[in-house]
């Protein structure tokens, strides 16, 4: 993950985004656990029925300026 923050810095981006599943709890900590914060979802990305299926669409953002507090 130090090694995309590095490379977006580099870039002059202003964040680094991504998105996993909802069911992928692991990955979900993990990124939280970097400074990640919920930036929005799909309920029908993979089916019509993902709430359904327990298996949501999940954007998560890390920004490198933002007046957001991390833990």
């Amino acid at each position: 993950m130090d090694k995309a923050k590095e490379a977006a810095v580099s870039q002059n981006r202003r964040a680094v985004i991504l998105e996993t599943q909802s069911c992928n709890t692991n990955a979900i900590g993990f990124y939280l656990h970097e400074g990640f914060e919920l930036i929005g979802f799909d309920t029908c990305c993979y089916t019509n029925n993902d709430i359904g299926r327990r298996e949501v669409r999940i954007n998560l953002g890390y920004f490198f300026h933002r007046d957001a507090r991390r833990r």
